[in-house]
């Protein structure tokens, strides 16, 4: 699926304190965002919502990586052409 972005605002001094104590953890913000952003979604959207939307997706990608077909070769018909 096409990616976008988004914008959070939050106090400069919380940001901060957010990366000072991070550094003591293995969690990334940024990687914390992304599992609260799934979460909610799969909270939010219908399983056969999402099902469809992943189906979609995986049909994209088959064609994309889907080889063409070999060219049939053309033979000369009986008057050599």
């Amino acid at each position: 699926m096409k990616k976008t972005k988004i914008i959070i605002e939050i106090e400069e001094e919380k940001l901060s304190a957010i990366n000072l104590y991070s550094k003591e953890s293995d969690s990334d913000l940024n990687n914390v965002l992304k599992e609260a952003i799934e979460g909610y979604y799969k909270a939010v959207v219908p399983e056969a919502v999402r099902f469809y939307l992943e189906s979609r997706q995986n049909i994209k990608i088959s064609r994309a990586t889907k080889k063409e077909s070999p060219e049939i070769p053309k033979f000369a018909d009986k008057k050599g052409r």
